[in-house]
């Protein structure tokens, strides 16, 4: 990350499936471990109430047991796509949801910290949006309202409900999250192409455990308004589902930024920068900093960079620098010291020394507590293979998952 996210000799393709975290396939691991030696400290910080069971895999953090799978669409053309809830170890669908009206596909879905919640946006379709598409990889998503999406393990239903923010263009929205308490929604938009905002919404009824929101107000909003164009400030494609990311005091945000620096506009501040969100607004780049400066020298992150919710580790896609002659070939997930934003490790590196356009490691989701991630092979035919959850800070065993071939973007 740097002047431009286009500075890069990466096909879109490659981007674009990184950022949305793209399709799940066939040949799915599950790798967990009994966690040791240095790294973050421990125990993670207190978590909310959930709704569902984690999988109990070790000592650390487990992988929720079930996720949300936005279905995988053409890369041509208008295509709807649904919502199916999962199991994660049987991959069994447990219920069906489709966008409700007059909203006919949904274009992203995000995780939240409380299992079986997530975030989702609902979409009109209109070929006039094509240009640009949804970091989820569906096309035309115009009109856009964000929802949360509850499912009750018990019952076997869901429920969705509205999130307090003015419907808009898709291509305003580059990312939404909730705060781990379920209390506040930050959401990045970027209303034109020289102006960059975070708004926060306190909501009106906790979303955490399952419930929610009946209503809220916008409570704060904190602009970068720059002197040079960079719709692409935010992240790589609009609708990201990790461009932002909480820490559990409910306060620090998380995001992404990839525009200009304070002061001369051509300065490169790509990073994470961590934003308090204390107060009722301001600047948005004054009042924050940053965490963890990319790209990184040995190591160039290719995705969104993701704060745990403990507020010590982030996590990105990325390429490892130097080897071979294109320095594209051996990919990793990178984890950052949030503290000092120094490298700690890399993890499910990924090497294709045949392939025209090598696999990368994409990563798909991280224990609050920085544990755990769940990671997977970006294939050239756009398909996520091995898909797996790693131990970071210890070696681990592995346990199978069965495939979801018709799974697109997906969290847990």
């Amino acid at each position: 990350m740097g002047r431009k996210l286009r500075r890069r000799p990466v096909p879109s393709l490659i981007i674009a499936a990184l950022a949305g975290q793209v399709v799940i396939a066939a040949g799915v691991l599950a790798v967990l471990a009994v966690l040791n030696g240095p790294g973050l400290s421990r125990p993670a910080a207190p978590r909310p109430a959930v709704s569902a069971p984690t999988i109990a895999q070790g000592p650390g953090e487990a992988v929720p047991a079930y996720y949300a799978a936005l279905a995988r669409v053409p890369a041509t053309g208008l295509h709807a796509a649904g919502i199916t809830i999962r199991a994660t170890m049987s991959g069994k669908v447990l219920a069906a949801v489709q966008p409700p009206a007059p909203y006919t596909t949904f274009s992203v879905v995000a995780a939240t910290s409380t299992a079986s919640t997530w975030i989702v946006a609902a979409s009109r379709q209109s070929g006039r949006y094509q240009a640009l598409p949804a970091a989820s990889g569906v096309l035309g998503a115009g009109p856009t309202q964000l929802y949360l999406l509850a499912y009750s393990p018990v019952t076997g239903t869901t429920r969705i409900a509205a999130l307090p923010v003015p419907a808009m263009p898709a291509l305003a929205i580059w990312g939404a999250a909730l705060s781990p308490d379920g209390s506040r929604l930050a959401v990045a938009v970027v209303p034109s192409e020289r102006v960059h905002q975070i708004r926060v919404y306190a909501l009106g009824r906790a979303a955490a455990a399952g419930g929610l929101p009946s209503g809220g107000a916008l409570q704060g909003t904190w602009t970068a308004a720059t002197r040079m164009p960079s719709l692409f400030a935010f992240g790589d494609q609009p609708l990201g589902p990790q461009a932002l990311s909480w820490a559990a005091d409910d306060r620090t945000l998380a995001f992404n930024w990839q525009g200009p620096g304070l002061q001369d506009p051509g300065l490169s501040l790509g990073g994470l920068r961590l934003l308090d969100t204390g107060g009722t607004g301001g600047q948005l780049l004054a009042g924050s900093r940053l965490a963890v400066r990319v790209p990184f020298p040995g190591f160039t992150c290719l995705g969104a960079l993701v704060m745990t919710s403990n507020g010590q580790a982030v996590f990105c896609n990325g390429v490892k620098n130097g080897g071979p002659p294109d320095g594209y070939r051996v990919s990793a997930i990178a984890q950052f010291s949030a503290a000092t934003g120094k490298q700690v490790r890399q993890l499910a590196p990924v090497q294709d020394k045949h392939a025209a356009i090598p696999p990368y490691a994409c990563l798909q989701w991280a224990s609050p507590d920085g544990s755990v991630i769940v990671a997977g092979r970006w294939q050239s035919d756009g398909r996520t293979s091995h898909l797996a959850a790693i131990s970071a800070i210890g070696p681990g065993y592995t346990r199978p998952i069965p495939p979801a071939p018709d799974a697109g973007q997906v969290a847990w």
